[in-house]
């Protein structure tokens, strides 16, 4: 409209007959129909944080008591929602979300058998606005939470997805419970493999062992390092070096004596025995059915320790060190 047109216009009478003439000239699948719909007769469908469907979004995120749905991711999905569709796709949407419609692939997620790679983490999400929420969530850094974008955008668009309280942890183990699978334990990206409970967390017996062998080695002038790494453990080690002792004190300190029958100090499949021993460890400690490691785009789906160590990258470990935390022993775990 140009200026002198504009300047025609001067009550809100004339105003309101110049619009409704555009509209009416206008074809029926133009897009402007549906924008203007949403703005002033769409049942609130707008980005305003007081619009109706703004309110059904909130309500339902609140409601959801979900640990990773922080107030920025809210606020995020309530600016966002209204603009991934049209009017009556919005408001099918949310009125869905609102009945308990479930948008995620569960079984997809986390299948019985466990996964043998990693996937895409959309390709469990439905088409249409749930998967283009999905979308923008995973280009998102939200503040910060440990829990990465899209183990924030599953909880929201999935009602089979419930967070373990306290006492159901205790019990059972797992982070979260899936209607159909049972317990999972949810890792995100760079999170650790344990630790588990049973451990002896001053490691008294390892570091005994170690030191005793250190002050012999320091007395004949060689210097030694403050612990044993798993690549340490996984080389070839001196003649004199007490591998039976040593490998005994670990078993003893982690209390994995169920599950250490291949560990061999020297040997170069240490480190994925190793690996091995902390998966097995933890899961029969926690007792969850299977561990959910989820990235920003990617995520795999673990029951067995072969299927998470041929999947991701695990860091390797202190062995014997005593850090401020113990959970600094532990494989960090890294998906491609």
């Amino acid at each position: 409209m140009r200026f002198f047109e504009f300047k025609k216009f001067q009550s809100d009478a004339q105003k309101k007959a110049h619009i409704i003439r555009k509209f009416e000239k206008m074809r029926e699948d133009d897009p402007t129909l549906d924008k203007a719909y949403m703005l002033i007769a769409g049942g609130g469908v707008t980005t305003d944080d007081n619009s109706p469907v703004a309110q059904r979004i909130k309500g339902y995120l609140e409601g959801s008591k979900d640990p990773d749905v922080t107030a920025e991711v809210m606020a995020w999905c309530i600016k966002t929602i209204p603009t991934l569709g049209d009017t009556n796709q919005v408001n099918e949407f949310v009125n869905k979300l609102q009945a308990g419609m479930d948008y995620v692939d569960v079984k997809e997620l986390c299948p019985s058998t466990g996964m043998t790679d990693i996937a895409p983490l959309e390709s469990v999400v439905d088409e249409g606005i749930p998967k283009e929420l999905f979308r923008k969530m995973q280009s998102m850094k939200f503040g910060k939470s440990d829990a990465g974008p899209g183990e924030a955008a599953l909880a929201i668009l999935s009602t089979k997805i419930t967070y373990a309280s306290d006492a159901d942890v205790d019990e059972q183990g797992g982070d979260i419970s899936i209607d159909g699978v049972g317990k999972v334990e949810v890792k995100g990206n760079q999170g650790r493999l344990g630790p588990w409970t049973t451990i002896d967390k001053s490691l008294t017996k390892s570091l005994a062992a170690w030191n005793a062998y250190k002050e012999v080695k320091a007395a004949a002038g060689e210097n030694m390092p403050k612990g044993l790494s798993v690549q340490k453990l996984s080389q070839a080690v001196p003649e004199d070096f007490p591998k039976e002792e040593i490998l005994q004190a670990i078993i003893d300190d982690y209390k994995i004596a169920s599950f250490a029958g291949n560990l061999e100090i020297g040997n170069p499949e240490f480190r994925r025995e190793w690996n091995k021993v902390c998966f097995n460890a933890y899961q029969a400690d926690a007792g969850f059915k299977g561990l959910l490691l989820i990235g920003q785009t990617h995520y795999t789906y673990a029951v067995k320790a072969e299927q998470l160590i041929d999947s991701v990258r695990l860091s390797p470990a202190q062995v014997i060190y005593k850090g401020n935390q113990l959970r600094e022993n532990m494989p960090q775990l890294f998906i491609r």
